[in-house]
């Protein structure tokens, strides 16, 4: 490989086409060699394949990011302002520093939360139906079933407009193909991300429609604005933690055991808790607006984590042990 990339030919001596080909052959072999370097385990690199296309793809990215961030971005200002709603974990600052190399400039910093605007005691209620099954993939036709029928008769009932938002497009589909036989779509619009358009359309008709039901992954969980009745029930149907076995995760992750700590608690959750709080902010987006947050993921109230999640919302949040229970408490806030 240092034979081939010290034995560059002169591009400007060969015909043009044959150039092109060349110069493509000359930068795989620059990330080969990349890659064969890499070895001080500062960068992780992996092989990817379409899986319809076969079209495949070499991708490589810093283990740490933060160590380019403090390098090459924020050693170079006099000052910085980083604002977010979402930027704290569990009341604390300091995983967002830790990732994003804030810890190594050696500078004071400022760190400020700042009172919400909205009175999410009268605006929002949190409810978590404690009667569905796990969401795993073993139990993925019974739970989006479970799903399917609370969601169909609760819009039914109350003809909210719903958002529901999903960490796989399996989990979505089924959901999908359940609601399918129990809503009347020509009084409930359905809609379904990867099936009636793109983002922007699906979210135009959802606003339009004022009690469809929207079904959406990633690109739903944030950036999406819609205030005033057209959103009135939030449905989350699983804790947003990242597919462990993601390149990505798992380097990350591997990094963090060799050193001694919890990939898990370090890591997973901090980055669940902020996509959580993320999602969860789609609901209530103008001083006006109210509703209901859905979550059907029992680890929240059944595992140690949960109350980092629970304590990230800024209501309380009660538990449901039966549909009749769910349906009084959505009523009282509904109809009062």
């Amino acid at each position: 490989l240092a034979d081939l990339l010290e034995k560059k030919p002169d591009l400007a001596a060969v015909p043009a086409e044959l150039a092109f080909q060349s110069q493509t052959l000359l930068e795989l072999l620059d990330e080969l060699d990349a890659l064969a370097d890499h070895a001080d385990g500062e960068q992780v690199a992996w092989f990817e394949m379409h899986p319809v296309t076969r079209e495949s793809q070499f991708l490589r990215c810093p283990l740490r990011i933060g160590r380019e961030l403090a390098d090459q971005l924020f050693s170079r200002l006099e000052s910085l302002l980083l604002t977010s709603a979402t930027l704290a974990v569990d009341g604390s600052f300091s995983y967002l520093q830790n990732s994003c190399g804030l810890n190594r400039l050696g500078r004071e910093m400022d760190c400020l939360t700042l009172a919400t605007p909205f009175d999410y005691e009268r605006q929002a209620r949190v409810l978590v139906p404690g009667w569905l099954p796990e969401p795993s993939a073993r139990n993925r036709r019974e739970f989006c079933r479970k799903l399917a029928e609370l969601v169909a008769d609760i819009s039914t009932r109350f003809n909210k407009g719903t958002l529901m938002l999903f960490t796989s497009y399996s989990f979505l589909n089924t959901t999908l193909e359940e609601l399918v036989n129990r809503v009347d779509y020509r009084r409930i619009p359905l809609l379904a991300q990867g099936k009636d358009g793109s983002r922007s359309d699906l979210l135009d008709a959802f606003r339009e429609a004022g009690n469809a039901i929207l079904l959406g992954t990633d690109s739903f969980w944030e950036g999406v604005d819609v205030p005033g009745d057209a959103l009135q029930l939030l449905v989350m149907s699983k804790l947003p933690f990242d597919v462990p076995n993601e390149p990505m995760v798992e380097a990350r992750s591997r990094a963090i055991e060799a050193a001694g700590g919890n990939a898990f608690m370090e890591y997973s959750v901090p980055e669940a808790v902020i996509r959580f709080r993320q999602g969860f902010g789609r609901l209530i987006r103008h001083e006006k607006d109210r509703g209901i947050f859905l979550l059907l993921d029992q680890r929240v109230v059944q595992k140690p984590y949960g109350s980092k999640f629970l304590d990230s919302l800024p209501v309380p949040t009660k538990r449901c042990i039966q549909s009749d229970d769910l349906m009084k408490k959505l009523s009282n806030f509904w109809e009062k």
